[in-house]
């Protein structure tokens, strides 16, 4: 179906519940072939907006978040983000990377910016040596990309979390 925005607006109102004061829109483009997205979603699931299509995207499987994973149209972000939120400044800096890779593969840019820091500041650690300054510093990286983690994480699904101090 074809729709001026005006209607695209009050349906997405209507039938997604999509909470357009915050401007998000619950709906991702399809990006396989026509044909295999009919086998997977009903039509009552699917829009078509400028000529292309549009599905609900609470109708795609989400698959668990694994650290490392790139994107998907079932991407786990709250489970990414929960695995943020449970790091712990002992995780392996091969496990950070794995985690900021998804960050950015999936464009969390903003959130993933102090994890960039903290891996830099922990590599410069283990090179050089510890310091109390250093590791002061690498503690406000970590604290900062927790913050990111949890306010995305309240924007996504609304609630109010907390953070545990595992640094």
């Amino acid at each position: 179906m074809e729709m001026t925005y005006k209607e695209f607006y009050n349906w997405t109102k209507q039938y997604l519940g999509t909470r357009l004061e915050n401007k998000r829109i619950d709906i991702v483009p399809i990006v396989e072939k026509l044909g295999e997205v009919n086998n997977k979603n009903n039509m009552e699931d699917r829009i078509k907006i400028n000529g292309e299509w549009y599905v609900r995207e609470n109708t795609q499987k989400k698959q668990s978040y694994k650290l490392g994973d790139t994107f998907s149209l079932g991407f786990d972000y709250e489970g990414m983000l929960d695995w943020g939120l449970n790091m712990t400044m002992d995780t392996s800096i091969n496990d950070m990377e794995k985690l900021l890779d998804s960050f950015e593969d999936v464009n969390y840019h903003r959130e993933a910016a102090p994890l960039y820091d903290l891996i830099d500041q922990l590599k410069y650690i283990n090179e050089y040596g510890p310091s109390v300054d250093l590791g002061h510093v690498a503690c406000e990286f970590f604290k900062r990309f927790k913050k990111e983690c949890e306010d995305t994480l309240k924007n996504i699904i609304g609630s109010t979390l907390r953070i545990e101090d595992n640094g």
